[in-house]
């Protein structure tokens, strides 16, 4: 199976023996190059933001840096394990760079 782009295996989606339908993804494919930030959020929350609104990012060791809203999908994309909904929204770098941390690793977002 050949990836269509490049980076660092995350997220195993499928392990051995699943079943998965034709063009679903087996991994997260992570590009250290393009970093961002998913905050799952509730989708009122969400609604209240818009592409290029300003957020603080904590990182693990208390770093604050800022990001800035790149993309809102404008429906529901995850589910927790209580059965609450939340949308994936996409954040970006602006300003410091951010420091590199563990894949995976939690990073609070303060919202305005």
């Amino acid at each position: 199976i050949i990836s269509p782009t490049y980076g660092t295996v995350g997220e195993v989606k499928v392990h051995s023996g699943d079943q998965v339908a034709g063009g679903g993804s087996l991994v997260d494919i992570l590009d250290d190059v393009q970093r961002h930030v998913v905050a799952q959020l509730p989708p009122g929350t969400a609604a209240q933001l818009k592409p290029g609104t300003k957020v603080t990012l904590v990182f693990p060791e208390n770093d604050k840096r800022i990001g800035v809203i790149s993309e809102i999908p404008s429906h529901v994309t995850s589910s927790s394990r209580n059965g609450e909904s939340f949308v994936a929204v996409k954040i970006e770098p602006a300003g410091k760079l951010w420091p590199k941390i563990a894949i995976g690793a939690n990073v609070k977002v303060m919202l305005p």
